[in-house]
């Protein structure tokens, strides 16, 4: 990890530092430019492209892409905070106002509703996930399955992939 890295950057590369250790797989940056760090994970398949994305405000924005060589990203996930400051603190706006609470800074709101949410799925959804599955046709989608998925039929191209591999 580079120790040069883009201002914006910080906050997540500091968090990393601190919480790498729980991952349950070996997380490792493989690139950072000035709004987005790609990374990815020892053991996990190279279909599946993981970046953190700087958003104007400087928060960051996880989003896990499902990817075929020579075909597009599929966005499979994301986790980001969306957030606005009140006079009171900060809130989200993806919940409805109804279900809105405050945060005291926006860093505890990234902390909470990207990072250890990106590090939750990460040993939850994907550890447990055997396959990806990647459907190529009109439109491209992609999912993760505990167990193997059955073949689609019709104008669908299907590409079934072991998300943990043996190195």
């Amino acid at each position: 990890m580079s120790r040069k890295c883009p201002r914006r950057n910080h906050f997540f590369l500091n968090w990393l530092k601190v919480n790498r250790h729980r991952f349950n797989f070996q997380l490792q940056v493989t690139q950072i430019q000035k709004r987005r760090i790609s990374f990815c994970f020892q053991g996990i398949t190279s279909s599946l492209k993981f970046y953190l994305w700087i958003t104007p405000s400087g928060g960051p924005w996880f989003s896990i892409n499902a990817v075929m060589p020579g075909k597009e990203e599929d966005e499979l996930n994301r986790f980001f905070g969306g957030e606005m400051q009140t006079s009171e603190g900060w809130i989200t706006l993806r919940q409805p106002p109804e279900n809105q609470r405050l945060w005291p800074t926006r860093e505890k709101l990234w902390e909470e509703l990207c990072l250890e949410a990106f590090l939750k799925w990460c040993n939850t959804d994907l550890k447990e996930s055997r396959w990806l599955e990647i459907n190529i046709g009109s439109a491209t989608s992609a999912r993760l399955h505990r167990e193997k998925p059955h073949d689609v039929n019709g104008s669908t191209q299907q590409f079934v992939i072991e998300v943990h591999v043996k190195k």
